[in-house]
């Protein structure tokens, strides 16, 4: 623990009971499984200790909720309860965030942090604890791949299969041979095959490009699953002789993995039923869940778990005051499934709320919203169904369109109304294409700046010769996104 205090085989009321005294909170949070770099092409998701950090398709960076850390990186320390763009840039890629910091990386594959940084786990540099209210580089390494944070601590992928960590190293969860804390990027071993790695409270699990498991970090629970409870394991431990594990999700005391033939285990605490066993006994190997073979990913929580099947079904166990989206405060065993939506297509888990994103964009949360991390504004405190937020994940390309039909004599005077819109920026430049029915281009009008989300008529005359035109209006952002598809109307000339 933080302080120095060793906890093992004890309860999770005393647990808490402990962590309240170092965090000011009930419990500790639960990291998020690594995040590849993903580019543009879909969004990406985390949740903290009250808060939520996304990365929309344009790689534009929003947060909402608690920020006493400066964990929202918006530049100061008071909280939002409305989503708020992170910075000006557009090409994040990657997200993690831990308790109270998060890790970012940029399409050029530069790794960045802010929040708490009281252990290092920021690593700006030796004998640097002081916290970043904004993202701020992490050396000048630009080859790193994903990320995964924890609740004091942090590890990266580099392109070259090493694994790095840095932050609060109490337990050996850094996994360097020693308990030391670390305030920069140091390089776990030397092996060079990592693949994956996913953070949980206080260890670690993480993939080799053979398939195999390795985990080290605390083992008061059995969460580490080499069949024992123990004092802390300080480098990484092979887990099993299997060679078919194909992601991760290290949690609160407990770890879940998945197998390439898409069946779901689980291993470590389970004192709510987070195992999803169907009953509350603790594990010291991995266990199957159930004998379905379609789970595409699983997300744990502090004492509970999301999950997602391939049919884009959601199923959530464990502890539930309302993160687990069933309408009510029961304790599930079991896998049970969240409503009858079939377009779930991520999901993500913060300390007392849950997250997802459905195929459409949208973005939804349940659980706890005491801090505004739903971006649902104040007052709204809990919420026990996935909740729609005001916040659109899939930022699609500035949309352009002429609004009707036009028949106009040749050298007179033709007005055409269109209506351009786009989510994010208050004004789009716009072009309007006439061409013959065959698709070449005869003329083309400029218009210049002009009010998103607005109707206009522009006038010219016309010299074309009698026929059968189409009009096409087009419109560009002002990062120089541009719409590539528009339904034309018909302009005629007689």
């Amino acid at each position: 623990m933080p302080d120095g205090t060793r906890y093992w085989g004890c309860t999770m009321r005393r647990l808490h009971t402990h962590l309240a005294s170092v965090l000011g909170v009930t419990v500790a949070v639960a990291a998020l499984a690594v995040v590849p770099v993903v580019g543009a092409a879909r969004p990406v998701i985390g949740g903290g200790f009250g808060d939520t950090v996304v990365i929309k398709t344009n790689g534009t960076l929003w947060a909402a909720g608690l920020n006493a850390s400066g964990q929202l990186g918006v530049g100061d320390k008071a909280d939002r309860t409305a989503f708020t763009r992170v910075g000006s840039w557009s090409d994040w890629t990657g997200l993690s965030c831990g308790g109270y910091h998060c890790l970012g990386l940029r399409s050029d594959g530069s790794l960045w942090a802010w929040g708490d940084n009281r252990y290092g786990q920021l690593g700006m540099g030796v004998g640097d604890i002081t916290n970043r209210t904004m993202p701020t580089r992490v050396g000048v390494a630009s080859d790193w791949v994903a990320v995964s944070c924890a609740t004091f601590f942090s590890v990266a992928l580099k392109s070259d299969g090493t694994l790095w960590a840095w932050g609060y190293n109490a337990d050996g969860e850094l996994g360097l041979g020693d308990t030391w804390q670390r305030e920069i990027p140091t390089p776990v071993g030397t092996d060079a095959d990592w693949v994956a790695v996913s953070c949980g409270s206080f260890h670690m699990l993480a993939l080799k490009s053979n398939g195999s498991l390795w985990s080290w970090g605390m083992n008061g629970y059995g969460e580490l699953g080499r069949g024992y409870t123990s004092f802390p394991e300080t480098t990484p431990q092979l887990v099993g002789r299997l060679t078919t594990w194909g992601s991760l999700g290290a949690a609160h005391f407990c770890s879940y993995a998945l197998r390439t033939n898409g069946t779901l285990w689980s291993w470590g605490l389970n004192d709510y039923g987070q195992l999803g066993l169907g009953d509350t006994s603790l594990r010291t190997w991995p266990q199957q869940v159930g004998s379905d073979t379609t789970w595409a990913t699983v997300s744990g929580g502090t004492s509970w778990a999301l999950g997602l099947k391939r049919n884009g079904t959601l199923w959530s166990w464990g502890y539930n005051a309302g993160q687990l989206g069933l309408d009510d405060t029961v304790d599930r065993h079991a896998p049970t499934r969240v409503g009858a939506s079939k377009s779930w297509a991520g999901i993500v888990t913060g300390a007392h709320h849950s997250l997802g994103y459905r195929t459409n964009g949208s973005l939804w949360a349940w659980g706890d919203d005491g801090y505004g991390a739903f971006g649902l504004g104040a007052g709204v405190q809990r919420t026990y169904v996935p909740t729609k937020t005001p916040i659109r994940l899939d930022v699609t390309k500035p949309v352009a369109r002429v609004l009707k039909n036009v028949s106009v004599k040749r050298a007179h005077p033709v007005k055409l109304g269109y209506l351009a819109t786009d989510e994010l920026s208050p004004t789009l430049k716009i072009r309007i294409v006439i061409r013959t029915a065959g698709g070449r281009p005869v003329k083309t009008l400029q218009l210049g700046w002009k009010p998103a989300g607005r109707s206009f008529t522009c006038g010219f005359v016309c010299y074309l010769t009698k026929g059968v035109y189409r009009c096409s209006a087009y419109a560009t952002d002002l990062a120089g996104n541009q719409q590539t598809r528009t339904v034309a109307k018909k302009l005629t000339v007689y």
